[in-house]
Parts: structure tokens; C-alpha cells; sequence
């Protein structure tokens, strides 16, 4: 050990010595290029870093990140195959078009050496061959996702609802011939449009004169825009084609963002437009914007980065861009602290038999749109499991992020089938529906708003795009994707009124404040003392002297699922007499499970739930999307920069999985301890009357990503995932038998 350290410190000092000559050797090398091409480098980045991205987003995002990225690749139907193909075309085409133009004009305008350009046909070919790894990925994973369905193995029962997400082998290949097509019409009309700006080109050229004379560039010759043919200044040959192909691609992009608009139907039927026809299609628009301000700046050695966040920032101020969420009056006139009544009123619909009340208590954590699916699996699973009376005794859902989604499909679901016609609530395919919802794609929704509506806002146009769709951004389209699945424009205010009929359990959202990092709670009911409370809620930050406010629950879960960078923060639209606008964010930063919120509630109610509502039974139930990670077996504490740069970020990430955790099991264990001596008497730990379980999802066994997309695979994992550990949770297995054979619950309602 001691001969291999001092081997290493060897090696170390020998790498420390050669390091000036490696750094001679590195700018010899790189000053061995011919001037020629580190000059075009240079007049060539802006598409340079797009040819990178066309060909390396594709493999690192499939071979490198899949857990987050790779869904983006793996389509549903045969359409979306052909339009990201067609996309990808597009983006290609249009890099090398403004590579041309730029090979092309930077000798007349910057004095470079000609060099050749791209023609016929190897501008097209290169132009299929920057699309390819994007097809590839798209060919790759959806046929992959597919060949998964085909092994028997896998899969011995197939389901509709899964198989009508799968592209079948001849669907495939009708995408890929159809989005083929596609993109060699758009390369046709292209070709005709251009010979059509040929015929009309000094009408062209005089019009677009006039702008550039203004700016005060007066040296046409050296212009690199334009060249003299017969006593008339013409418009170059490679501009010309960069302005024929960025006509069409603009008129492409604004048609997919007007056609494939979130809120364009209210019908869940309406084909969506995969994510990456917005980003390639962005690409193809945005790539020769920024490479004409490169061409035109570059000549005058100004800095366009500069100049392009100089401009952002000024669009920001002059517009004032921020994320809002919209609030209105809340009327009810139930009082929001009043718990007893709640509570009371909730378990009334429990079996008449039963005098001695049990009262359920569930947690649903984060992690994006597999935590909302692995929340309704669970619920909706336990219902089936232990019949319609469960589902009745939960009195509060306290939820966090991908939880608060799953959370407000199944209170939704709740709110619909009412306990007046209890027959409707244990029908199967009305419990599977809140599970196929809440698993719904969401990123694409997201993509349109941050392509579109963020966009705008970035470059100073917010007003343009806003005049055609009520959604204002990406976190709204988000909203309005989970509204058009069956949840409308329900409110906390709503939800209050049926929480005081019994109808639905008390929820909350749990989400945190930007500004001082505090706990905001979104709830039908008031938690917090006073507005300087360490946990506030909605009711008391969003009230005045004379009135006080509510939102959507749809937009309450949106804030909640706050996923760094997927959705923004967002505050309150400015209501006079509210002081205090805070900017709203995810609440795993404060706790990824819910758990602190319960503990509090349960702790401040003990003496209610008790004495006045009568519990004689407490049932806590943490609903955990990932399995707690364990502690490797060794840790080789490996230092550098990478840990000085990197190390207090990772144990930022790292502290909610591990020390949270912790804490969190610390803090129901003595809950657990202090009602236990409440309520049970001479009963054994088994059949306590007072149940936790921790029910996480298999993680080692079913990989799931962290996204807000889910494959047909992905969607059926959770089914597997429960099915595996509805007979092998020694929690749940406990808990049936007490709810049936000590308990005498019915397994379903008489």
C-alpha cells in the first residue's frame, strides 16, 4: 500500500515537472493550425456550437443522463416520430445554410482567404447528417421502448392503455418515411422560394439598403452584404439563402406554436407536439438571428454577448418580466381553523359500526411525475386493498412536489364521486383514470411555454406572442396541461367547502418562500398563528384588512412541483393592501417529504383529534417515490478542485436525501411514541392502535427517471411495483389484517 502511494506522489511530481511542456506542446499545437482555420473557427462559432449540439445532445443525454433526459426521445405516436424527425431536418438545414453564408461573405466583409463552400449536394447531405443523431435518438429509444413490449418476458399481461402508447415497428417506419418526406418538401419549396427572391431581388436589396445606410455602414463594397452587378447593389447570394430557408423556418415556428398551443383545445384527445420539435425548430430560427448579429459585430471587434444580455436586461426592465400566479377572492364562509369540525366531519362517513374513529394520515414525496404516479398508485391501491372505508378515514395529505400533482389527481378524483354515491368511488376504472392522469406527459406543455412565451418575455415581445394564448409562460402551460385532464378551475376555496361536507381530505402543498427561505403551506385550511409564523400558509399571507384571497389548486400543485428550471418561481400579481410578494418555489428545499408539516399538525391537534373528534385509531402512511439510499459500502474521498469546486453543492443535494431522512424518522418515532400511550392499552406492537408505514417505491428493482415524462414501461412499473409489494410489505400485510380481522372493516361498502 505504502510502495503504491509513493508511486502515485511519483507520478504527481513527474506530471508537475512536465507541465510548462505540455502547455508548449498545447499552444504549439493549436498555433500549428493554419490561420485560415482558426479565423473561420472564430467567424463560425454560433453554428459551431449549434453542430455540436445537434450531434452531441442526442448521446449524452441517452448514454450519460438518461435518467433525466432520455424520455424526450422516446415518442408515443407514429405523428410525433415524423415531426421530430422533420425538426431535426430542419435544424440541420438551416446550420448549414448559415454556415455557407458566412464562408461565403466574411472574405469581402472581414478580408479572410476564400475558401470553398458547401454545394449540391453535399450541403444537403451534411445537412441530413447534422439531423441524423437526433434521429437516431428518436429511431433508437422509441424503438427500444417497443422491443421492451415485444419480450414476453417482460411483460405477461399487455394492457390498452399502455399499448396504445407503443409505436409499432410499421408506425415507425411510417414516422420515419412521413417526417423524410417532410423535410425534403420543406428542402423543395425552399429551393423554389429562393429562385423566387432571385427574380425580385433588387427590390429586396433597395428595401433592405435603406436600414442599413441609416446605421451609418455606408462602405457597400466591404459590406460583405451586398455586391455590385450592372450599377446595382444586389444582396449576396448566401444572405439571400439564409433569408429564403429563416422565411420558411419562421413561418414553420409560429405555425407549431399557434397549432400545438396548450390551451388551443380543451380536449385531452389533441395531439401533442413533442419536445423537441420546439427546441429544433428554435434552433433553426434562433441560429441565424444570433450568427447575423456575429457577422454584422465581429467586423467592428464588439462583444455580441454584450450586446445580447445588455439587451435581455433592458427588455427585462422595460417590461418588467417576472412569473405570476393569479389569485381571486375567496367568499367561504367556513372557518379555515377550524380542525374539529373538519376532521369530525370527514369521519362521519366511516362504517356506522365503528364508534372508535380511525384517522389515516398520509405523506407523498417528491420526484417529478414518478412521485405523482407512485402517490396515486399507492392510494389508489390501498383502496383496493382495503376497501372503500380507508379512503374515507384520510384526514390530511400533506404533499411536496411530483406528491402535490398525485395529491391533487386523487383529491380531485375524491371531489367527483362523492360519498352520496359511494358505488362510483370503488369502481376500478374510475381508480385506474386518477393514476393514467396524473402520469400524463408534461414536458411537452412546459417545452411550448419556454420556446414561446419565456422567449418572448427574454428578447422584449412578451405582448406579441401573449395576443394569441391566455398562457403566460411555461409553469401556466404546465397548469393548463393538468387542468384539460379533468381537474378545471377547481380552488382551494372549493376544496374548503367540501372539506366541511366530509367529501375530501384536508391537503396541503407544501412549497418554499425564495426570499427568506421559510415553509409556505397551500391548504383549503389555515395552519399557521400569525403571518410572522416560521410555517405560514396561503390563507394568511394572501388576506388584507378587508379581504382575503385564494387560488387554483391546479396552480397551488404547480408551485408546490416547482422543478428547478422545468417550471419558474412565480409570485403573487400585486393586490394592494399584500405587502409581501414572495416568489415561490419547490418545497423539497425545505423537506422532499411532507413529514414536518403532518408531525406539527398532528402534534398541535393531539388534545382535538383525541378528546373531541373521538380517534381512537392513528394510521401515518409515508408515500416515498425512491427507496432511501443506503450507505455505500466504501468511500475513496477523492479531493481536487473538483471536490473544493463542486463539494458544497453536491452536499447540499445530497443533505435531503440522507440528513432529512433522518430527521424525519427521529420525529415520527417519538410522534409515534406519544400517541401510543394515548391510545393503546394492553395491545402488542402488531396490533397497536396507532400504524406508521413507509411505502417507497422499488427503485433498485424498477428504474424510474427523473422527469416529468414517463415511458408506457415507466408506467407500468409502478403497476408492477405495487402489485409486488401489496403481498410482501410486512407494514401493509399487518395493516390488511388489523383493518379486516381486528378492526371488522368491510372490504367494501354495504
Amino acid at each position: 500500500m505504502k510502495k503504491t502511494q509513493g508511486l502515485i506522489k511519483i507520478l504527481g511530481f513527474a506530471a508537475w515537472v512536465c507541465f510548462v511542456p505540455l502547455c508548449n506542446f498545447l499552444y504549439q499545437g493549436f498555433f500549428s493550425i493554419p490561420e485560415i482555420w482558426r479565423e473561420y473557427i472564430f467567424y463560425l462559432r454560433v453554428p459551431l456550437l449549434a453542430v455540436f449540439l445537434l450531434l452531441a445532445f442526442p448521446i449524452i443525454s441517452i448514454c450519460f443522463i438518461p435518467f433525466i433526459l432520455r424520455n424526450i426521445f422516446v415518442m408515443s405516436k407514429w405523428e410525433q416520430v415524423s415531426m421530430g424527425i422533420f425538426s431535426a431536418l430542419l435544424a440541420g438545414r438551416a446550420v448549414i445554410i448559415v454556415i455557407n453564408a458566412i464562408l461565403e461573405n466574411a472574405p469581402t466583409r472581414f478580408g479572410s482567404q476564400v475558401v470553398s463552400t458547401m454545394i449540391f449536394p453535399w450541403d444537403y447531405i451534411f445537412s441530413i447528417g447534422l439531423g441524423s443523431s437526433v434521429i437516431w435518438g428518436i429511431f433508437s429509444q422509441t424503438k427500444s421502448e417497443r422491443d421492451w413490449w415485444n419480450d414476453k418476458s417482460n411483460v405477461e399481461i399487455k394492457d390498452e392503455k399502455y399499448n396504445q402508447e407503443i409505436v409499432s415497428e410499421n408506425d415507425l417506419c411510417r414516422g420515419v418515411i412521413w417526417g423524410s418526406v417532410a423535410g425534403i418538401i420543406v428542402f423543395a419549396v425552399d429551393k423554389l422560394f429562393l429562385l423566387f427572391l432571385e427574380t425580385y431581388n433588387q427590390t429586396i436589396s433597395m428595401t433592405m439598403l435603406a436600414p442599413w445606410q441609416w446605421f451609418g455602414d455606408l462602405d457597400l463594397k466591404t459590406s460583405g452584404y451586398f455586391y455590385l452587378k450592372d450599377n446595382q447593389w444586389l444582396l449576396a447570394s448566401g444572405h439571400l439563402a439564409g433569408l429564403s430557408f429563416f422565411t420558411i423556418g419562421l413561418g414553420l415556428f409560429i405555425f407549431a406554436g399557434y397549432y400545438f398551443r396548450p390551451d388551443r383545445q380543451p380536449n385531452s384527445k389533441q395531439l401533442e407536439a413533442p419536445v423537441l420539435i420546439y427546441l429544433a425548430t428554435f434552433l433553426a430560427v434562433g441560429v441565424p438571428i444570433l450568427a447575423t448579429m456575429t457577422f454584422a459585430l465581429d467586423k467592428y471587434k464588439f462583444p455580441t454577448i454584450v450586446t445580447a444580455l445588455s439587451f435581455i436586461a433592458l427588455s427585462y426592465w422595460v417590461w418588467q418580466v417576472d412569473y405570476f400566479f393569479e389569485l381571486t377572492p375567496d367568499e367561504s364562509n367556513n372557518n379555515p381553523r377550524d380542525f374539529e369540525t373538519a376532521v369530525n366531519q370527514r369521519l362521519q362517513f366511516q362504517d356506522k359500526a365503528h364508534l372508535d374513529r380511525t384517522l389515516v394520515v398520509v405523506t407523498a414525496s417528491g420526484g417529478g411525475i414518478h412521485a405523482a404516479g407512485w402517490t396515486t398508485q399507492v392510494l389508489t391501491g390501498l383502496q383496493e386493498l382495503l376497501g372503500q372505508n380507508f379512503t374515507k378515514s384520510i384526514g390530511l395529505i400533506s404533499s411536496v412536489s411530483g406528491g402535490s400533482v398525485g395529491t391533487m389527481y386523487f383529491i380531485a378524483y375524491c371531489e367527483k364521486d362523492s360519498y352520496i354515491h359511494p358505488d362510483n368511488l370503488s369502481k376500478p376504472d374510475k381508480l385506474s383514470k386518477v393514476v393514467e392522469n396524473s402520469v400524463q406527459d408534461g414536458l411537452d406543455a412546459v417545452g411550448w411555454g419556454l420556446v414561446y412565451q419565456d422567449f418572448a418575455g427574454l428578447i422584449g415581445i412578451p405582448w406579441l406572442t401573449r395576443s394569441f394564448s391566455k398562457i403566460k409562460d411555461r409553469g401556466t402551460a404546465l397548469e393548463q396541461n393538468w387542468q384539460e385532464k379533468g381537474l378545471g378551475k377547481t380552488t382551494l376555496e372549493n376544496w374548503r367547502e367540501q372539506i366541511f361536507t366530509g367529501q375530501i381530505p384536508i391537503s396541503v402543498f407544501n412549497t418554499t418562500l425564495v426570499e427568506d427561505g421559510r415553509r409556505l403551506l397551500f391548504s383549503p385550511m389555515t395552519f399557521a398563528r400569525d403571518d410572522n409564523d416560521l410555517t405560514i400558509d396561503s390563507n394568511t399571507l394572501y388576506q388584507t384588512s378587508d379581504h382575503k384571497y385564494t387560488l387554483k389548486a391546479a396552480t397551488a400543485a404547480r408551485l408546490s412541483a416547482t422543478f428547478p428550471y422545468v417550471s419558474p418561481s412565480a409570485r403573487n400579481k400585486d393586490i394592494v393592501g399584500i405587502k409581501r410578494n414572495y416568489h415561490i418555489v419547490d418545497g423539497g428545499y425545505f423537506d422532499n417529504s411532507g413529514v414536518v408539516t403532518a408531525i406539527e399538525w398532528l402534534d398541535d391537534n393531539i388534545d382535538t383529534l383525541l378528546n373531541r373528534v373521538n380517534v381512537k385509531r392513528l394510521i401515518f402512511i409515508e408515500i416515498e417515490a425512491f427507496e432511501a439510499e443506503a450507505p455505500p459500502a466504501q468511500v475513496k474521498g477523492t479531493g481536487g478542485w473538483g471536490m473544493a469546486l463542486f463539494g458544497p453543492l453536491q452536499a447540499l443535494l445530497k443533505v435531503r436525501n440522507s440528513s432529512l431522512t433522518t430527521r424525519n424518522q427521529q420525529e415520527i418515532g417519538l410522534l409515534v411514541e406519544r400517541y401510543r400511550t394515548k391510545l393503546d392499552r394492553e395491545e402488542s406492537l402488531a396490533d397497536s392502535n396507532v400504524q406508521y408505514l413507509r411505502i417507497e417505491f422499488p427503485s433498485t428493482k424498477y428504474s424510474q427517471p427523473l422527469s416529468w415524462k414517463l415511458t408506457a414501461s415507466q408506467k407500468y412499473a409502478l403497476d408492477e411495483a405495487w402489485k409486488s409489494i401489496r403481498i410482501s410489505h410486512p407494514g401493509l400485510l399487518n395493516l390488511k389484517r388489523l383493518w379486516h380481522e381486528v378492526w371488522k372493516f368491510p372490504s367494501k361498502s354495504e
